[in-house]
Parts: structure tokens; sequence; C-alpha cells
């Protein structure tokens, strides 16, 4: 894999998402594609296209924009992708282990956290929602944001320690330094009557 690039915004699910990748065929990466999604329920809305680009491939991967607040309305295509990258037969690199990771701590179809250990909810606020909604390889570096929208009972020790653990254990740095605290406004409060 030398490039990704993904996502328009931060607080918007990808609809769509790009990897060039060397050494393998279009063909070879359109059958691993199909095999994916035909076997893995969590892929459904997601597809892939290749086209040859330059002696390599250039992968798109299609989803459904959607608002990271409301994430079950799309179909992220940095996620879909991931997933592709991992299933393909790359050459062992530190590159390929650190983007299956990623992977990993963001499978495909998880919007709550479940991949990075902060998968909360409550009563008042609901479920946390997670959405991997940037990424950038290039031969300047690598990047990539999520969006959490984080439930009541999260906090400093219960997420963000987790995520920059997580992150870390698999060869990433962590930039954020503390979180937003959550806000509940009650519903008899004066602004919401």
């Amino acid at each position: 894999v030398t490039a990704i690039n993904g996502g328009v915004k931060i607080n918007v699910v990808p609809e769509s998402a790009t990897a060039l990748i060397e050494g393998l065929s279009a063909a070879q990466i359109t059958e691993i594609g199909d095999n994916l999604i035909n076997s893995t329920p969590a892929m459904a809305g997601c597809s892939f296209s290749c086209d040859d680009k330059d002696g390599a491939i250039l992968v798109t991967a299609h989803g459904k924009n959607a608002h990271a607040s409301t994430p079950h309305e799309g179909v992220n295509a940095i996620t879909g992708l991931l997933a592709l990258i991992k299933a393909l037969p790359l050459a062992d690199c530190t590159l390929h282990t650190q983007l299956k990771a990623l992977a990993d701590l963001f499978p495909h179809g998880d919007i709550h956290g479940k991949g990075l250990g902060v998968d909360m909810w409550d009563e008042v606020s609901g479920h946390t929602t997670l959405t991997l909604d940037l990424i950038q390889l290039s031969e300047q570096g690598f990047s990539a944001a999520f969006d959490c929208r984080a439930c009541l009972s999260a906090n400093d020790d219960n997420t963000t320690a987790i995520v920059r653990a997580k992150l870390a254990n698999a060869g990433f740095a962590y930039s954020d330094n503390t979180m937003f605290a959550p806000h509940y406004v009650p519903e008899d409060s004066f602004l919401v009557t």
C-alpha cells in the first residue's frame, strides 16, 4: 500500500476511500473484495472498484455518507477499505501490520467503539458513537482522525486512556490530551422546556 485517502470532514461518515496498491492485479483484489463482502454480513452496503494507475491498482471503497452523530445511517468506506487491505496478501512490513491493527481497532460496522474497548451506554444519553472519518497516507506521512460522541458515563480514565493505550500498542501516537466533558441539559430545565 503506497497511498490511502479518505473522508471529507471529521464529523461525516465517509462515502469513499482510496488506496494505491502495488504487487497485486485488479482481478486478485476484486476477487478478495467480493469474497469479503459475500462472507461478512457487516460489509453489507460496501463495494469496491479497481482501476489501473501508473503500474499500480487504485482501489476505491464505496459506502454511504451519514452524519457522525447518526453513523448507523451510513456505510463507512474507510473501515471497509481497511477490512479489504487486511484481507489482501500483502508484503509483511511495519505499514501493513499497522494497517491490519487499525482495521481491528476500527472494524467495519463497529459504530460504538468496541474495537477500541470504549463501547459504553447509559440510559440518558444512549450508546457512545465512534467513527473513523479521515485517513491520509502519503510519502509525507500517515494520519487518521475519528469522531467520538461519548455517553455521559465516559471520562478520561475509561475512554481517553484506553484509546491512547490501544493505539500505542498498535504503533500509533494519539494527539488529543483530554476529552471534552460530556454535556447534558436535563429535560425539565428552562432551556429544554
